[in-house]
């Protein structure tokens, strides 16, 4: 039995890949019906789910599956992107620290607990995750970028503090992150850049007067 619902789980898959959600999803019943502890089946229904912009369903469908499989670090990490899409960021932290727990090499996880410590104003917590995060997946261009982005927030943070030194160390390692994000993905959000190449300038010229 559970390997007929293993095989109708997988067809359901193939139908999201296709754009098939109706039918992906109908499969996925198939296969619960067969196997409800198929926690494999939960979760890629709440994958459709979320295909179909229904972050409700997807969500009981994922927390399903962490109910049967509480070490499913996949399910726990995409409860914590639908609880940071709603901005419950409580739950969105608990639920990517859940994810690293079980998954320390996930770098995606990583870098998602890096923005909601972000969000949340806890920027060493923050700047730490997105530093994990290039160093398990340098090929991960976001946590580059967010991590230059998070140490200019840091310098501007310091800086209205009127902690200038530690300011302009903030945006020199931010400057340094730039330089190696450039070199290694090569494009880089013109906001960022804006910021920094801007910032990089204004301690400096402060430290004249």
């Amino acid at each position: 039995m559970e390997r007929l619902s293993r095989y109708f789980s997988d067809l359901g898959a193939d139908l999201d890949d296709a754009g098939r959600l109706e039918a992906s999803i109908e499969q996925y019943k198939s296969a619960l019906a067969i196997n409800y502890d198929n926690e494999a089946a939960h979760y890629n229904m709440g994958l459709a789910f979320e295909h179909k912009s229904e972050p409700d369903r997807a969500t009981k469908e994922y927390q399903t599956a962490v109910e049967i499989n509480p070490n499913y670090a996949a399910a726990h990490f995409r409860l914590g992107n639908i609880y940071d899409e709603q901005n419950n960021l409580d739950r969105a932290l608990e639920e990517f620290k859940t994810a690293v727990r079980l998954d320390p090499e996930d770098a995606a996880a990583h870098n998602c607990l890096g923005i909601v410590y972000a969000k949340m104003g806890e920027m060493e917590q923050a700047i730490a995750s997105f530093k994990l995060a290039a160093k398990i997946e340098p090929k991960l261009p976001q946590s580059y970028e967010n991590l230059t982005r998070i140490l200019t927030l840091k310098g501007i943070a310091l800086e209205e503090a009127g902690e200038s030194s530690g300011a302009r160390d903030a945006y020199r390692q931010a400057g340094a992150m730039l330089k190696k994000t450039r070199q290694r993905h090569g494009h880089v959000t013109q906001d960022v850049i804006d910021l920094i190449e801007y910032k990089l300038g204004t301690p400096a010229r402060r430290s004249q007067r």
